[in-house]
């Protein structure tokens, strides 16, 4: 007799799946799979949103910046110029020829011009053209530069001033002569026939990066910016391992700044871009918003304060107003900087004075993120330190490690 536990063959046989069976449900399986990857893939181009941005082929840069004395900015576009004051030999001229003709003799020495023109030449020129034209006709006088001059430098300026070299020109300016004891790049005269050279050359800025965000962040990050003819990009790149936002800005180039026309960023594999039309901002859920004049976006930002900074529309002094108007995907907000203090940072490049503007809290904020900026003059008014606060305790700070240049053209 069979044990109990024994299966007859005959019953394990009927039972046993066929193996031709489950090598054709594999198949089938493995089939749908394929079918239903090819869909996704099909659907995701037909859906996919046309890129905003054509990137640029990346610079060659072969030098690296280093600190040096505030150069003079460059003279900005007709439209914004100010009337500039009259040289002293100039109202020096008109105070003798005043005098000539005056009946009465005078015994009074004619006011001196100050050997200084670093602390006393606007106060000579103002006094000279008062004396001359009997009015206080005065144009509006330019603000104080705070940063201390190299002795060097101050020394440089001076001798070139007794030689008749630069001190006509400081006083004319009406806004360098008390901040810039050297002579501006080549690549920012505005003396140049292309009114685009006075732009500065490609330029990649390298920071250190160091934050927190429930617990320590450390990376790197840079802002790389270029310009191909009247085109121009800004690249804005946070590494942080498997977090690395990205933000691409790219536009035209004109004296009056920069023109954003699209503006792309990458956050966890999530694409947001915006596009700028002469009147229109089209956002990325389809939403439009007029166009405001001279808006700027997240990346563009930078450039263009530092372009403003160079180009003498924009001077830096305790207590200015910074304002202009910024579009990210969420829409268009006016940002409004308080210059709060010219302060030192201590970075690999030395001890960089740097002017910090400070954000304004805005009545209705689309989100806790802000920046605070820090312009180095003596780098060409490059933002050498970006906090971004991300809301409570938690931060992103770029602490400006290396500047590389390319040749200028």
């Amino acid at each position: 007799m069979p044990p109990a536990s024994a299966v007859p063959p005959a019953l394990a046989a009927a039972c046993a799946p066929p193996v031709l069976g489950w090598r054709a449900l594999a198949l089938c399986l493995a089939l749908a799979l394929l079918a239903h990857t090819l869909v996704l893939g099909w659907l995701s181009l037909r859906w996919r949103e046309p890129a905003v941005l054509q990137p640029m082929l990346a610079p060659m840069l072969t030098r690296q910046l280093q600190p040096s004395a505030p150069s003079a900015p460059s003279a900005p576009p007709t439209t914004l110029q100010k009337p500039a004051a009259t040289p002293a030999s100039t109202a020096l001229a008109a105070i003798k020829k005043v005098a000539k003709s005056t009946p009465e003799t005078s015994t009074t020495t004619p006011t001196v011009v100050p050997a200084d023109p670093l602390i006393n030449q606007t106060a000579a020129n103002a006094q000279a053209q008062n004396e001359a034209s009997g009015s206080s006709r005065n144009t509006e006088p330019p603000p104080i530069q705070l940063t201390p001059l190299p002795p060097d430098a101050a020394a440089n300026n001076n001798a070139n001033s007794s030689a008749g070299n630069g001190a006509g020109s400081g006083a004319g300016d009406g806004t360098a002569s008390a901040a810039a004891p050297t002579a501006p790049p080549a690549s920012h005269s505005s003396a140049s026939p292309d009114p685009l050279a006075r732009w500065p050359v490609d330029t990649r800025l390298n920071y250190v990066l160091a934050g927190n965000y429930r617990g320590d962040l450390h990376g790197d990050a840079q802002v790389l910016w270029q310009r191909q003819a009247e085109k121009y990009q800004v690249r804005v790149s946070i590494n942080l391992g498997l977090f690395s936002p990205l933000m691409t800005s790219q536009g035209k180039v004109s004296d009056e700044g920069l023109h954003p026309t699209g503006y792309e960023e990458k956050v966890a594999g999530i694409r947001r871009s915006i596009t700028l039309g002469e009147q229109q901002i089209t956002f990325n859920d389809g939403q439009q918003a007029p166009r405001p004049a001279r808006v700027q976006d997240t990346a563009s930002q930078f450039v263009e304060l530092t372009w403003r900074l160079l180009s003498g529309q924009l001077a830096l002094e305790q207590g200015a107003i910074v304002r202009y108007h910024m579009a990210r995907p969420g829409g268009v907000d006016e940002w409004v900087y308080d210059v709060v203090a010219l302060e030192t940072l201590n970075t690999r490049l030395g001890g960089l004075p740097a002017w910090h503007l400070v954000p304004r809290p805005q009545a209705k904020p689309r989100g806790p993120i802000t920046a605070e900026m820090w312009f180095a003059p003596s780098l060409q008014y490059l933002p050498v330190r970006i906090k971004m606060n991300l809301g409570g305790e938690h931060f992103v700070d770029l602490l400006i490690d290396k500047v590389e240049q390319a040749d200028a053209r």
